[in-house]
């Protein structure tokens, strides 16, 4: 029957696309780079500058088009991406799994809760889509969590237990650090109004538990980008 060859031939696909290996290009080659805008198509357009030129301290406040260089990751909620302006100013573009706006409204009111304006976020539409833009904030490598487990603590009494949230994903993956290496908590979709602190030192207490995790535990992305490595392995200069 057709049924008895159509998936012995998409199971020898699949296994031909899992043993195939993938040029990446290196953070300071050229690449291709999907552009997008609020209408519902993108283009691709070629980017002779690479990431490490990008600049990173530099938020798109008014920029209607942005260019999507690379996946940061995905969570329960929606994926984010590496973006930035024709000049190169740099944000995290989060677009949400589901079409519902009440999804990021929340989040994009829960940051404007947390932090105020420490930090900016847009809540604006892409591809005809509902999505945040956020400031681009440095992964935190393994090997440089135990000396940032203070920091995290410092972050979440400073800005959640100050306005009175509880943040209920305090996980490696949903947290960076800032241009003056503060740590900064985000994924903000799953907060809950709180009037203590008792919260904190058992979130804090799983983050040391997990100090040690594997690096798929860190990030949701295959390949998370960490501009300052980069530049520092190649001896580039990154702007921001």
């Amino acid at each position: 029957s057709s049924d008895g060859k159509f998936w012995p031939m998409i199971v020898t696909v699949l296994r031909r696309m899992c043993e195939t290996t993938f040029f990446i290009p290196s953070p300071e080659s050229p690449r291709f780079v999907k552009r997008v805008s609020e209408s519902h198509f993108l283009d691709w357009k070629l980017q002779e500058k690479g990431l490490t030129e990008l600049k990173l301290s530099s938020f798109p406040e008014d920029c209607e088009s942005f260019y999507l260089w690379e996946e940061l990751g995905h969570g329960a909620n929606g994926r984010a991406f590496l973006a930035s302006s024709e000049k190169g100013d740099s944000c995290v573009v989060k677009f949400f799994f589901s079409s519902e706006e009440t999804l990021s409204e929340k989040e994009f009111d829960n940051w404007e809760k947390v932090y105020g304006n420490t930090y900016p976020v847009r809540h604006t539409k892409l591809l005809n889509r509902k999505c945040l833009l956020m400031k681009f904030f440095s992964f935190i490598d393994p090997a440089d969590r135990r000396s940032c487990v203070h920091k995290v603590e410092n972050c979440l009494r400073d800005y959640f237990v100050k306005n009175k949230m509880k943040h209920n994903d305090v996980w490696w993956r949903n947290i960076g650090l800032d241009d003056d290496g503060k740590a900064v908590v985000y994924d903000l979709g799953n907060l809950e109004e709180c009037d203590n602190d008792s919260w904190v030192k058992e979130a804090i207490g799983g983050l040391v538990d997990r100090i040690g995790g594997k690096e798929e535990d860190s990030s949701s992305s295959n390949r998370r980008f960490q501009p300052h490595r980069a530049a520092k392995e190649r001896g580039n200069n990154v702007v921001g």
